[in-house]
């Protein structure tokens, strides 16, 4: 199975495909041993169809992102690990639409730089914005899901548009979680207010330096009742 989807990965334009890549180059805690297939790509049209390619091949697989929760063991994955690095950011007012490749403070930086108030208080949180809307994450009091507008998501068959209603957005969870294995996020509308200039907030997750600093940042906070 593995050489077949490796064969027909590689034909997928726009994109890269690597054998026996180390997964520690891939997560934030730099462990993790080797992929047996590892496709890259930035284009959605592409992932797309590595999507459909791992399915109709039926061999194991595995999406990734900036893999900041994600701990690998040593014996690798022997399968195909699917990564997503669409990352474009495109201004229209104080709507921005940014893939979920982007890494979530560049986007911050840039909101603040294009002066628009809202995710500042995100500085210092890891991780690709996919990620982020995934688990609807947040800081001092406010969370990602008060910025979305709308997702783009691959819903098994298609790629779709949800509107924040449809999001399901709850404490660090929102409606994707139930559709783990079919779901795919693609990218963000992200609606905020307009200001002189916003600022970062002094954040220490900025300021740590080594995994054991910042390990225990990782856990999932409690649900609140």
């Amino acid at each position: 199975m593995i050489p077949a989807a490796r064969k027909r990965l590689a034909a997928i334009a726009n994109s890269q495909i690597f054998e026996n890549a180390l997964l520690s180059n891939y997560t934030r805690f730099a462990i993790g041993g080797p992929a047996a297939v590892f496709f890259d790509t930035d284009d959605e049209a592409a992932f797309v169809q590595a999507l459909k390619t791992v399915a109709e091949v039926s061999v194991p697989y595995l999406v990734i992102g900036g893999g900041t929760n994600l701990v690998v063991s040593d014996e690798g994955f022997q399968g195909v690990v699917l990564h997503y690095t669409g990352s474009a950011i495109h201004q229209d007012r104080s709507l921005l639409r940014i893939g979920a490749g982007a890494v979530l403070q560049d986007v911050v930086d840039q909101s603040i730089a294009l002066g628009l108030k809202g995710l500042e208080t995100m500085t210092g949180i890891p991780g690709y914005l996919g990620g982020a809307v995934y688990g609807n994450a947040g800081a001092y009091g406010h969370s990602i899901q008060e910025l979305v507008r709308a997702i783009r998501v691959y819903d098994g068959s298609k790629v779709v548009v949800m509107p924040n209603d449809e999001c399901q957005f709850r404490y660090r969870t929102s409606i994707l979680d139930y559709f783990i294995g079919r779901s795919r996020l693609f990218g963000a509308r992200e609606q905020r207010t307009v200001c002189d200039r916003a600022r970062h907030s002094h954040d220490p997750r900025r300021e740590v330096s080594t995994v054991d600093e910042v390990r225990g940042q990782h856990l999932q906070e409690p649900a609140r009742s």
